[in-house]
């Protein structure tokens, strides 16, 4: 009786957990400017996708090669670099993600490229996979989906930056892709109407650059680098928040993340500035 007790209590525990983390907004959290900014080494002047790696430290890779720095974000220094293949692979990258101790990167058309961590100055043995996404869009990003249940644990959710149907330019779309099962990708599993996002902006159209999934309460959220827009979704495509990111910072936003610890990274590429990457750290608003 008393073990059964238990039981009912710890599964009382988790759902509460859970509907408490659905009440967080992610952006709300966070505050209003940067509490960190600094200077990306010249390799990623095109940065172009950002990834959680501890919780001082994140992944980040440029956009024409496979090429994987871990920089230290409490100075900005590299830790490690390595690359996959010999030689190096060159494509249009656009994202990236980490499951385990698997790196993934994904191109402009769709396509996954897979590999074990590499150690500093390393190559690192890779495999390649045809996602399908290529045949409905332009990829921009990668995340791990971590949205909270145990069926997305080991999947990728890739984002779209320009649909090939007509009928879906209006909308930002997200695809699930498992790495284990290598099902070619056939139906957005979030689409999101841009008018609903500008009923909350001031832009009538959105230009998404990069996703991540918050691991604490499994929102999803799209850094816009044109509108320097941050966009929290819930995993039904319902948009809950919409921060503005501070002018004068941000040039070119292309790479999200979300710290263990909640704070907020973004990378911008070189444009008027250096390629930088910024922390938001949790707080109140400034």
């Amino acid at each position: 009786m008393v073990r059964r007790l238990a039981v009912v209590f710890i599964a009382q525990l988790v759902a509460l957990t859970f509907i408490e983390a659905a009440e967080i907004k992610v952006l709300e959290t966070l505050r209003t400017n940067p509490g960190t900014t600094f200077r990306l080494p010249t390799g990623l002047k095109e940065i172009s996708g950002l990834e959680t790696s501890a919780n001082n430290t994140v992944f980040c890779h440029g956009d024409e090669y496979a090429i994987v720095y871990e920089v230290d974000i409490r100075t900005g220094s590299p830790l490690r670099v390595f690359a996959m293949g010999d030689p190096t692979v060159k494509a249009d990258f656009e994202g990236i993600a980490l499951l385990g101790e698997r790196i993934y990167l994904v191109t402009s058309q769709g396509r996954i490229y897979e590999a074990t961590i590499g150690d500093h100055k390393t190559r690192a043995r890779f495999n390649s996979f045809d996602t399908g996404i290529g045949d409905y869009c332009e990829v921009e990003g990668l995340s791990p989906a971590n949205t909270g249940s145990a069926d997305t644990s080991d999947e990728l959710l890739i984002l779209c930056k320009t649909p090939h149907d007509k009928n879906l330019t209006d909308h930002i779309l997200i695809f699930r892709w498992n790495p284990n099962d290598r099902i070619v990708a056939s139906n957005p599993a979030v689409s999101v109407p841009i008018d609903n996002i500008s009923e909350l902006s001031d832009f009538d159209s959105i230009h998404p650059s990069g996703i991540a999934v918050d691991r604490r309460t499994g929102h999803i959220l799209i850094v816009a680098a044109r509108e320097r827009l941050v966009i929290e979704l819930l995993t039904t495509g319902e948009i809950i928040a919409v921060k503005t990111l501070p002018a004068g910072v941000h040039a070119q936003s292309e790479g999200i993340t979300v710290l263990e610890n909640g704070s907020l990274v973004i990378a911008d590429e070189s444009g008027r500035n250096p390629a930088q990457i910024s922390v938001y750290n949790r707080g109140f608003s400034e």
